[in-house]
């Protein structure tokens, strides 16, 4: 069965619907899901030696910097870029057009990946204001600039790259039948068509 003409605006609207279904549930459970990322970088900023962690106050992250002299602390914010690019990357393996077992695997492990990225991300925040505060871990400074433009820059770039993955059998499908509607012969004139060309060859010309 051939797709239809509209099957890439479809998918595409399967993709859009997932992703916001996916940023509204994170919004609305977002102190949850802070509970469960913030302790990973914490963790991950402890074993390093990093004198910060995050602490939570009612949805925003909050850098405590720890130093002699007493404590720092800066309210994080601006955040709603990523957890849309989270979204859209886990609207992306929810949409994705394979069966529903292996759907519903491509979506935990993609959470479970956006998680993880997400926690090293605000690891590399915690030293990027430990570096701008007391001049410590500079190339782990260098490295999470790196990183955070990696992330910004590519995760549109790999969002669509997997999408076309994942959507590589309905786009072959596609491309397989514009190139035949492009290949087919031109339709021949008819018997009719042709007698009444002869007709009007023979017929004399107008004086």
């Amino acid at each position: 069965m051939s797709t239809p003409k509209f099957a890439p605006f479809i998918m595409l609207l399967q993709f859009l619907l997932s992703s916001a279904a996916c940023y509204i549930f994170l919004l609305n459970h977002l102190e949850e899901y802070q509970q469960c990322i913030s302790p990973l970088a914490n963790a991950l900023a402890l074993v390093l030696g990093v004198p910060a962690r995050f602490d939570l106050r009612s949805e925003h992250l909050v850098i405590t910097i720890l130093q002699q002299g007493g404590i720092h602390q800066f309210q994080l914010g601006a955040l709603d870029w990523i957890y849309a690019l989270q979204s859209s990357g886990a609207g992306l393996a929810a949409s994705a057009t394979i069966p529903w077992t292996n759907r519903v695997r491509i979506f935990i492990f993609a959470c479970l990946i956006v998680g993880l990225i997400h926690a090293l991300l605000l690891f590399f925040i915690l030293v990027e204001y430990v570096y701008q505060t007391l001049g410590l871990f500079a190339l782990l400074a260098f490295c999470g600039e790196w990183f955070y433009l990696l992330y910004a820059q590519g995760g549109l770039i790999l969002l669509f790259l997997a999408w076309m993955y994942l959507c590589r059998r309905d786009l072959a499908h596609i491309l397989t039948n514009l190139s035949r509607t492009s290949a087919l012969p031109k339709p021949s004139p008819t018997t009719a068509e042709n007698d009444a060309l002869t007709i009007a060859r023979r017929a004399p010309s107008p004086v």
